[in-house]
């Protein structure tokens, strides 16, 4: 997870200034959660991509896949679990 915040972090920050700011910030989102499809694909290829060759190796695939969580269940526990009866 550490690695795909910091890689989200990178293209939040699109002028590597390591400061988010406004525009920066609204971009971003609006392109994840709004966006094109070739929008959100870009966002994450760029997950991917570590070393923005424009190209995936197997390593960079790999790195990423082992470090997303199978479940949030398995992540935190169960005291994150919703309670829907009561």
């Amino acid at each position: 997870p550490e690695i795909i915040g910091q890689r989200i972090l990178h293209q939040i920050n699109a002028n590597g200034d390591e400061r988010i700011d406004h525009d920066e910030f609204v971009t971003f989102f609006l392109k994840a959660l709004m966006g094109t499809l070739q929008q959100k694909l870009l966002i994450a290829f760029r997950c991917f991509d570590a070393d923005r060759n424009d190209k995936l190796e197997e390593e960079e695939v790999i790195l990423i896949l082992k470090n997303i969580p199978i479940s949030a269940e398995r992540r935190w526990g169960d005291s994150h679990s919703t309670n829907i009866s009561g």
